[in-house]
């Protein structure tokens, strides 16, 4: 390849970077100003499959309520192909994403099973997502917990009391990321 070619090849794989930058950062603000549906359709059209990409259509399904769905768009870019463990190389909040989308789409125990395999636990989103499952087992009536003590999923779905699904690296807080209720009863994220 001529080193003409080669200068080619640099500028449009740094314009598509930019490009794609671009797109991810208007979805994120489309998605935390509270419209999930305009940001996976911007992402949906800008058709490349990043991990950022298909981490932040993710996060958009969740907050859409199809967990099921983000799940199946997050599990080849967390999994390791054909296995039940995470990849370690991968951002935590990717495979924290997948834990949650997990929870969401009602498998609990392979949400606890992958949480326990993230090495990061004081990471926020992992905490968030630990607090999450501890939430949702505490609603549990006394025989749903036996039966989550024996691999039996029961049938009570999570629902959130937040925005579930992290973009970007929270920021460094001393505490752990909550929920709060904002004046128009709309879940946002805080740190305390």
């Amino acid at each position: 390849m001529s080193n003409s070619n080669r200068v080619r090849t640099s500028v449009s794989t740094i314009a598509n970077a930019q490009s794609t930058s671009s797109v991810l950062s208007e979805a994120i603000t489309l998605a935390d100003a509270g419209n999930p549906e305009r940001a996976l359709q911007l992402l949906k059209s800008e058709g490349k499959s990043t991990d950022a990409v298909i981490n932040a259509r993710s996060v958009c399904l969740m907050r859409l309520g199809r967990g099921e769905d983000a799940r199946k768009a997050l599990r080849t870019t967390v999994m390791q192909s054909e296995c039940t463990w995470l990849k370690p190389d991968v951002p935590v909040i990717y495979r924290t994403n997948f834990c949650m989308a997990l929870l969401l789409s009602g498998h609990p125990q392979g949400c606890l099973s992958l949480l326990t395999d993230i090495k990061e636990q004081n990471h926020p989103s992992a905490q968030r997502v630990q607090q999450a499952l501890d939430a949702w087992k505490r609603g549990l009536t006394f025989w749903q917990r036996l039966q989550c003590n024996v691999g039996i999923e029961p049938e009570v779905q999570f629902v959130p009391d937040f925005v579930p699904g992290d973009f970007v690296e929270p920021l460094s807080t001393p505490g752990p990321v909550v929920s709060t209720q904002n004046s128009t009863d709309r879940p946002v994220r805080q740190a305390v």
